[in-house]
């Protein structure tokens, strides 16, 4: 989801072969890309740290809302990676920090990969039902705080910042996570301002690939 400028999200994914098409009824795919944060109201929370542009929110909440109607697997990038969490039925981390590098962990391997970060703001799906996401790689690095706004209904988790802030720290911070109950990859890292062939590229490669072929595990043959 963007115009020209926001092509450049899309290298890594031409070089899997897919072409870009503004027609969704075409899309095989749905991009959502960086900028600027994620309005809290999407997520039921009050505004402390996010500096948001409501007009986009509003198209791309509406563009996802016809991906869902039409079946199409979506996938975000930074920004684009919050906003599917959201969307999803998560929350956001509205303000903590993270190195310009730092280290990825992917769960199932145990494996590091070394990737950029250019976020103040973090997905936070813990406090979902379990089935319907699933962390694929946490970040090594945990910020020395994490802030959240107030929930204004608690019908997403709980309004505790502190039970929050546990569940970060047990699990890890999120960086790459697949939405079951929306078909969503969400990228917090940004793989189209790397190499193509670093092995952080060419893992989310392989999970978009499985995600556009409808695999119920897209981590099962990684």
């Amino acid at each position: 989801m963007g115009g020209e400028t926001y092509r450049r999200y899309t290298n890594w994914l031409i070089n899997l072969g897919f072409e870009i098409t503004n027609n969704i009824n075409k899309a095989h795919l749905i991009l959502f890309c960086g900028g600027e944060d994620v309005h809290p109201k999407i997520y039921r929370h009050t505004n402390v740290a996010s500096h948001s542009n409501i007009t986009r929110d509003i198209i791309e909440e509406n563009v996802f809302n016809v991906a869902q109607t039409l079946n199409i697997p979506c996938i975000g990038i930074c920004r684009g990676a919050q906003l599917l969490c959201a969307l999803s039925g998560g929350q956001l981390v509205q303000h903590m920090f993270h190195p310009v590098y730092h280290n990825i962990i992917l769960k199932k391997t145990n494996v590091t990969l070394y990737v950029n970060s250019t976020h103040h703001q973090m997905q936070y799906p813990y406090d979902m039902d379990k089935k319907d996401y699933e962390v694929i790689a946490i970040a090594e690095y945990k910020s020395q705080f994490y802030t959240f706004g107030e929930e204004l209904d608690e019908k997403n988790g709980s309004n505790d910042k502190v039970e929050k802030i546990v569940k970060i720290m047990q699990n890890g911070p999120p960086e790459i996570v697949f939405y079951a109950n929306t078909n969503s990859l969400a990228i917090q890292f940004h793989p189209e301002d790397m190499i193509l062939h670093h092995p952080a590229v060419h893992f989310v490669q392989m999970l978009t690939k499985n995600l556009v072929e409808d695999k119920q595990n897209i981590t099962k043959e990684i």
